[in-house]
């Protein structure tokens, strides 16, 4: 999985009824650890609330890293090539005309000639 950012957002009370919400988010490269990279942007969000003294900090879930496009168009083809029915498979098709992108098309053909022997797209 393609992952080139991160992003963190946390919510903080500033005053009774008042609250502030943070986010923080950047560019990682391909060597840095989308996962480590993630809590550093949470680390820095908690120590901003110190600093701004909240009152109480709505628990910043494990932030995920955010995928890509290409990482959830290959998604996509991996659950195509994994039906093993018509039914299951035909299910994909709205998603592969919409998205029009080479690599569902692909998967979605390759699949549908395994399955059926053609492939009826659009």
């Amino acid at each position: 999985m393609d992952i080139d950012r991160v992003e963190c957002t946390g919510t903080f009370q500033i005053n009774e009824g008042y609250w502030f919400k943070a986010f923080w988010g950047g560019q990682i490269t391909p060597e840095e650890d989308p996962e480590t990279e993630t809590l550093k942007l949470k680390d820095r969000l908690e120590e901003m609330a110190k600093k701004f003294g909240v009152l109480k900090t709505i628990p910043i879930a494990e932030a995920l890293p955010v995928e890509t496009k290409e990482s959830k168009i290959d998604g996509i083809a991996e659950a195509i090539k994994s039906c093993t029915t018509l039914k299951a498979l035909e299910r994909f098709a709205p998603m592969v005309e919409r998205e029009n992108v080479g690599i569902l098309y692909e998967a979605y053909h390759n699949k549908k000639k395994q399955l059926d022997g053609t492939s009826k797209l659009g």
